[in-house]
């Protein structure tokens, strides 16, 4: 086959046509870095214990710090959360009502 025949691409797979890639993503996919067990076996103990202590450290952190919901927000889930209960409920008893409605009637046919 001749270079002139041959088509290579070159691209992101699932990337559309004539987009680029912002400096962000580049940096991203360059920079990923993935965590092994190898990695980890070659720690120090107070190496771990140090990482170890400041991902705990971290999740604290978030714990304590968490966004309170505002009130408005917290009334428009309870509102939301009693319309599904109360829908599920009618939708439940409605077909309930049909189907022992028919037992009933193959009951009474027979």
């Amino acid at each position: 086959m001749s270079n002139e025949a041959l088509l290579q691409h070159h691209g992101i797979l699932g990337m559309k046509w004539g987009v680029r890639r912002t400096p962000e993503q580049l940096a991203r996919a360059s920079g990923k870095k993935t965590s092994s067990d190898d990695e980890v076996k070659k720690m120090s103990d107070s190496e771990l214990r140090s990482k170890i202590n400041r991902l705990q450290m971290e999740k604290q952190y978030k714990q304590l710090t968490s966004s309170e919901i505002s009130v408005g927000r917290k009334f428009v889930q309870d509102v939301l959360t009693n319309a599904a209960k109360q829908t599920a409920t009618n939708y439940v008893s409605k077909y309930m009502t049909k189907g022992i409605d028919a037992v009933i009637k193959k009951a009474t046919s027979k």
